[in-house]
């Protein structure tokens, strides 16, 4: 059977979305959640897909641990590695802010220069840092003493950060290092020559996801039940996880058509929406977009028969639909973000 899955990688909704983004067009997003069959995702998308992918070893895998297998110039084994993202952060009174857009996506040089940047500044703390495709980093170095949680930034996305600190017992090492950093970057030749540019500039690396690296050894070499499905995004956890799947990821397609038009018969599609609509302005004009350049015209291969499934991943939600559940029409209408939260 023929599928298609699409992954809101960065939508995640507050209690509040509803009141924030308003009345919306959203006609494929408010049919998929009318007819779609919906479940809860507890361990989020990521571990999700490794299971898609034929690869449940891997589900439990931490993120950087996972992304660490596209990176082809890891070299020395480290103890311990971290997703590092960069993002901008905006401060008021009150509280520390990560705007809609606050995750920053570095181009190839400006990801070189850094790189050498953090290696020189951090080298006698034993960290490195090395770029991924998708435009973040991999921050590998000693591992802390103690358990320690994060948060992945895009669940905080357009919300005060208070309460998205690391926390744990070995928690006050790593905010210390992240203090470090956000000093070190505060007035980097790298971010002054972005104020110029009339760019926002990076706060912060932040840190998360974080795992010792040889656990993504015991995973090589599992045999699938099944060839994995075709890759499409730019992420530096579905690049490693492909890797270690022994298929391909590819950079995010303009359309949904060029997806469409593939011969695999399970294809997922990696977005993220506040990125690719990042001159959209409002959020609620990058979900209206979302909806028509994706979700509607995926609807409407699913009605023509091009598709036999088509499953949408949003705020820890799956919801999976056929050609036969637009025939449910007992199913009230209802908010599609609010059957989202």
């Amino acid at each position: 059977m023929s599928e298609l899955v699409i992954v809101a990688s960065d939508l995640y909704l507050a209690r509040s979305s509803r009141e924030r983004t308003g009345a919306l067009a959203l006609p494929g997003l408010a049919g998929l959640t009318r007819f779609g069959v919906q479940h809860e995702l507890r361990t989020g998308w990521r571990a999700w897909l490794a299971r898609y992918c034929g690869r449940p070893d891997l589900a439990g895998c931490a993120p950087a641990v996972i992304a660490s297998a596209a990176v082809s110039h890891v070299a020395a084994v480290p103890s311990y590695l971290w997703l590092a993202t960069p993002v901008h952060l905006t401060a008021s009174l009150h509280s520390v802010h990560l705007d809609q857009a606050g995750i920053l996506h570095l181009e190839g040089t400006a990801r070189a220069s850094l790189c050498e940047s953090f290696n020189e500044s951090f080298a006698e703390l034993g960290y490195r840092l090395l770029p991924t495709r998708s435009g973040d980093f991999i921050a590998s170095g000693p591992q802390l003493s103690g358990r320690i949680e994060t948060t992945e930034p895009a669940r905080r996305l357009g919300s005060s950060i208070d309460d998205a600190l690391p926390e744990g017992a070995g928690s006050a090492a790593l905010r210390r290092l992240g203090a470090e950093i956000e000093l070190w970057l505060h007035g980097h030749p790298l971010n002054i020559a972005r104020e110029r540019e009339q760019r926002a500039a990076i706060s912060t690396l932040w840190l998360w996801g974080g795992g010792a690296f040889a656990s993504v050894r015991t995973a090589n070499g599992v045999a699938s039940v099944q060839a994995p499905p075709e890759l499409f995004g730019d992420d530096s956890y579905v690049e490693g996880l492909a890797r270690l799947c022994a298929t391909a990821c590819e950079r995010l397609p303009a359309t949904v058509a060029t997806v469409l038009a593939r011969a695999a018969r399970r294809k997922v599609v990696i977005l993220e929406v506040f990125h690719l609509h990042a001159g959209c302005g409002a959020a609620g004009q990058a979900l209206e977009r979302l909806d028509r350049d994706w979700l509607s015209i995926a609807l409407q291969a699913l009605t023509d028969g091009r598709i036999a499934q088509l499953t949408l991943i949003a705020n820890d939600r799956r919801v999976t639909m056929t050609a036969r559940s637009r025939f449910k029409l007992w199913r009230r209408r209802r908010d599609p973000l609010a059957a989202l939260q």
